[in-house]
């Protein structure tokens, strides 16, 4: 509140307001403006964020700088608007307001209303609406992508995004997967923060003999903080996820893919994640800040290939952290990354042990569970950019050295089957529309699982508008 109040001492704060934090105001006018017609919000639904102030007119100075405060956060809430200022001033019109209001509070001997005017301008986010396309090239597969956003669509800050494409392998020259994803977000209408989430994922995959269909459906509840700085999002979200698989296998089944049998059908999961992004750019590299993102999901129901109940509920978590961190005047600039995951089995005799038995047992079985029957993964390592000489500080070329290491493994008794670590130098190019790396890569350690040759790769994506 001590910053929002800074921010408001134009003249007419620092005459009438800043003497007394408890001086009474009368909210005689509230304006809103819009630095562009785009996507603007229906009445409705700015009478309801605006409405602890119209409904209440007279609030004290530090009242109304509360009141302000919430209108300008469930403003920034929508995700339409880079900035909201709010302004404060005498009402212009309301001389004759003001001599009546003064002759009252003279006559009861209470403190003068101030008659007080408000103007909240609204700074929109540079939304892309158009339809993007992106069009990406690797050493190993290629792939397209369309991207379509309608923001504030119904004029009640909803969100309509649907993306769809599919990717193509050089190697074996098929089309490996074709995707379709759709997002609806509608937010509470007396509260911003809070957001209903609706999303449907279907994708086609391809793995050598075996062709799988996943749709994937969500619907749940998000929540969103605003930091003090105005600039950072922490978003909590928890709700239902239900996963439908029907695999399909063209000739005989290979002796390395997974059986319909090993994979469900159906699953029915409670789906928990919290992200918060306080990255900071330098032209289309991170400068500073950090971002994090966990994800929990429980599986609450499964059924086989055969329609039939699997006994056994799974818990996975992830976690992915990314600082960083710019030295030398941001001439380098470094990323370090932590990324990790794990999942156990949870059956009825882990159940029934957790509930009735005694510690010893418990104890036994956390151990069990995390030497041999959990599946764990873990990446970390960092990768920092320098500056090119004769190039600006924010040049979109840049020179990449990285170090990263990761594994994956049933239990902690096979941690070392799964370790693999490698190093690489790219030159890279990064834009708005233009993602280019030349890169050379050298493994350093290699596993079973990921085997890896050194040598160059060189990856595009270009994206139209």
């Amino acid at each position: 509140m001590e910053r929002f109040h800074e921010e408001l001492k134009n003249e007419f704060v620092k005459e009438n307001i800043s003497s007394s934090r408890t001086k009474p105001l009368y909210i005689s006018q509230v304006s809103v403006e819009n630095d562009s017609s785009d996507h603007p919000l229906s009445s409705s639904f700015l009478q309801n964020v605006l409405e602890n102030v119209v409904s209440n007119p007279i609030q004290n100075v530090d009242t109304a700088l509360g009141s302000f405060i919430d209108i300008k956060r469930n403003l920034l809430f929508t995700g339409l608007y880079n900035d909201v200022d709010v302004t404060l001033g005498a009402d212009k019109g309301g001389s004759l307001l003001n001599l009546s209001l003064k002759m009252v509070t003279d006559k009861i001997g209470i403190e003068s209303i101030v008659p007080t005017s408000a103007t909240i301008r609204l700074k929109p986010n540079d939304l892309v609406t158009n339809l993007q396309t992106t069009f990406t090239t690797t050493s190993n597969d290629c792939s397209v992508n369309f991207h379509k956003l309608w923001p504030n669509f119904l004029g009640i800050a909803d969100r309509e995004a649907i993306d769809f494409g599919a990717k193509y392998n050089l190697q074996s020259t098929s089309w490996i997967q074709k995707y379709f994803k759709g997002e609806f977000i509608l937010p509470f209408t007396k509260v911003p923060s809070l957001r209903t989430v609706l999303s449907v994922d279907v994708s086609e995959d391809k793995v050598s003999h075996l062709q799988r269909l996943n749709c994937n459906y969500k619907a749940g509840i998000q929540k969103l903080w605003l930091k003090d700085d105005l600039n950072t999002f922490p978003v909590f979200y928890s709700g239902l996820s239900i996963v439908n698989n029907k695999p399909i296998f063209n000739g005989e089944i290979p002796i390395d893919v997974p059986s319909p049998e090993q994979t469900p059908s159906y699953q029915s999961g409670w789906l928990t994640t919290f992200s918060k992004d306080s990255t900071k750019w330098l032209g289309s590299f991170p400068n500073s800040g950090e971002c994090l993102n966990l994800k929990n999901e429980y599986v609450l129901s499964q059924l086989d290939s055969d329609n039939k109940p699997i006994n056994t509920n799974i818990n996975r978590f992830e976690a992915n952290f990314e600082k960083y961190v710019s030295i030398l005047n941001s001439r380098v600039i470094t990323t370090v990354l932590m990324n990790g995951g794990f999942q156990f089995p949870i059956d009825e005799s882990t159940r029934s042990t957790f509930v009735g038995e005694s510690w010893d047992k418990r104890n036994s079985l956390i151990k069990d569970i995390i030497l041999n029957k959990s599946d764990m993964n873990f990446k970390c390592g960092f990768i920092s950019s320098f500056k090119l000489p004769n190039t600006e500080l924010d040049s979109p070329l840049r020179l990449q050295i990285s170090a990263l290491t990761e594994n994956k493994f049933k239990g902690l008794a096979n941690y070392f089957d799964g370790c693999a670590a490698d190093t690489g130098v790219s030159l890279v190019y990064k834009t708005k529309d233009t993602n280019m790396a030349l890169s050379y890569k050298v493994p350093l350690m290699q596993s079973s699982n990921s085997p890896a040759t050194s040598g160059f790769s060189f990856d595009i994506a270009i994206t139209y508008c």
